[in-house]
């Protein structure tokens, strides 16, 4: 009995093991539809811009002689045929000299010359992608914050010198092919320009402010503005949007996470903040990759709405980027905490470890009228009476941005910087 039972069992599995094979091999597959929810690529909301479009001075001050001075800002004519014509020209042969060995205030006001400036210091890695720097510089770490174009009193020599405010440090250039009728066509581009600047010697660093002679001619402009959901948010930020998870604080900010990275919502500011707490790198990369890491990561994740300049670069020590947004010839200047105009990276070697920015985005006009800021007389009297005017290292005119529920105005604004790199509206 229990031969014939296991002979049964046996060719039972013998004829399903052959139904089994010819249906693989002759049966006709069924496939079930599965939502992919591994990857969204991420949306593209803003422009592309290349890391090199991002660098350029903070202004270009031509020195006429008999202590008169003009200052040229972004996306003036003057300003940009200047910067592109220096920046073909070569440059090298640096030695370090010391500062008592040039009279700054002489040549300052008394030679003509070209002074461009830099709102920090940049790398001599950075700065070397947007100039032509023959043989190198001579500390590949150096950093600077101004070039210093200058003809001597005949006019007939040109000497070129390159400052690193923060260390004190200054390069004379022995090699530039740089004329004197170069010197002459920059200078005389600001002959016939107003306003007309005079300086105001501070503290004891011989640091000096440029204080116009009269008012300045400004506009003051109301704008509507869109901003970013929190659906394009979170499509542009994480890898799986679809498996994060939302939190709600108290005070309205929203919350999201996957586990891993996180992104805050700040809608009464409407302020985004990203972090990706990724592991240390083993292997470090050099500064000119890092920034275009950087700028890529925003290319990517958001994109550029509106003109903007790198106002801070990172060091050694501190891998943080600062993008600032221009609105016509000049910076919008947000002293809020979350402010409005800026773009913030920091990064750990090519990995952005946190990224923030505004969640507004400027469109069209609604209104545009002309303003003035007080110069002359009435400003230098106003400085002479800060109370911290010793400690100021910089003075310019910017937009102070007034966020209103359906627009955003652009007030014009004297901003102060100090020396510690705070900044404040001087009234």
């Amino acid at each position: 009995m229990k031969e014939k039972l296991k002979s049964v069992l046996l060719f039972i599995l013998v004829v399903g093991s052959l139904v089994q094979t010819y249906m693989l091999a002759y049966g006709k597959a069924y496939y079930e539809w599965v939502e992919d929810t591994e990857y969204i690529q991420p949306e593209l909301i803003g422009t592309r811009l290349e890391a090199q479009e991002l660098i350029y001075p903070n202004d270009i001050v031509l020195h006429l002689a008999d202590g008169e001075h003009v200052i040229l800002h972004p996306k003036n004519v003057f300003y940009k045929e200047i910067f592109e014509k220096i920046s073909v020209r070569s440059f090298g042969g640096f030695r370090e000299i010391d500062r008592r060995s040039v009279d700054w205030e002489l040549m300052r006001e008394q030679y003509r010359g070209v002074e461009i400036r830099f709102d920090e210091q940049v790398p001599a890695s950075i700065l070397n992608t947007i100039m032509q720097i023959e043989g190198g510089f001579p500390d590949e770490h150096e950093t600077f914050s101004k070039i210093w174009i200058t003809t001597n009193e005949s006019g007939e020599e040109v000497r070129t010198f390159f400052f690193n405010t923060q260390d004190n440090t200054i390069y004379e250039v022995t090699r530039a092919d740089l004329t004197s009728k170069d010197v002459e066509q920059f200078v005389g581009f600001g002959v016939q320009y107003l306003p007309k600047y005079t300086t105001l010697p501070v503290g004891s660093s011989g640091n000096v402010l440029y204080l116009p002679k009269m008012d300045l001619d400004m506009v003051q402009i109301r704008l509507r503005y869109d901003t970013f959901t929190a659906e394009q948010l979170q499509n542009n930020l994480f890898v799986n949007p679809g498996i994060t998870r939302k939190l709600m604080e108290r005070d309205g900010t929203e919350i999201y996470t996957d586990g891993k990275r996180g992104l805050q919502i700040y809608h009464d500011r409407e302020w985004i903040s990203y972090s990706d707490p990724i592991a240390p790198a083993e292997t470090a990369t050099d500064r000119p990759n890092r920034l275009l890491a950087a700028v890529q990561f925003v290319n990517q994740h958001g994109g550029w709405n509106g003109n903007f300049r790198i106002e801070r670069y990172a060091t050694l020590s501190n891998e943080e980027y600062i993008f600032r947004q221009y609105f016509g010839q000049y910076p919008i200047v947000d002293l809020h905490q979350q402010p409005f105009g800026l773009i913030r990276v920091v990064m750990n070697n090519d990995i952005v470890n946190l990224y923030e920015r505004s969640k507004i985005l400027l469109e069209s006009g609604i209104a545009r009228e002309e303003a003035r800021l007080v110069g002359g007389e009435q400003l230098l009297d106003i400085v002479l009476g800060h109370d911290r005017l010793v400690v100021m290292q910089d003075i310019y005119p910017a937009y102070r941005p007034m966020l209103h529920e359906d627009y955003i105005e652009l007030v014009p604004v004297w901003v102060v910087k100090y020396t510690n790199g705070t900044k404040e509206y001087l009234y």
